[in-house]
């Protein structure tokens, strides 16, 4: 099996932890924030973001935390978070409801995480 097609199952994984860490985050912020579902899902979309940094670190790509994998990691995740959380807002807006507005908005994040994280975040420097 290509390493690629190891490391998006493993990230798949990781990505599962950082839902149920999404959603409980999102749950216990809504009663204050409901009327600002960009700032609700914005915050539990970084707690999800630093619970992956850590996780996939070491199960997805194997490298210890660095601040330098890090940073690149929360770019790349705050790109996809804000594509997530432009697709939220959006449902939101059209009335669906939040749960499964966050639910249908977090595949476009995934996506766009694992490949960049792939190409760019984790990726080992190169020696010439």
């Amino acid at each position: 099996m290509p390493a690629w097609v190891s490391r998006l199952i493993r990230y798949a994984l990781v990505g599962g932890t950082g839902v149920i860490v999404n959603f409980a985050v999102l749950r216990a912020v809504w009663p204050a924030l409901h009327g600002l579902p960009a700032v609700a899902n914005a915050t539990a979309t970084e707690a999800a973001i630093v619970s992956n940094y850590f996780l996939n670190s070491r199960f997805t790509f194997g490298v210890r935390p660095r601040w330098s994998t890090g940073l690149r990691y929360n770019l790349v995740s705050i790109a996809g978070g804000a594509l997530q959380v432009g697709a939220f807002t959006l449902l939101v807006h059209w009335g669906v409801y939040y749960l499964l507005a966050n639910l249908l908005a977090i595949p476009l994040n995934t996506l766009v995480g694992f490949l960049l994280s792939l190409k760019w975040a984790f990726k080992e420097p190169t020696t010439d």
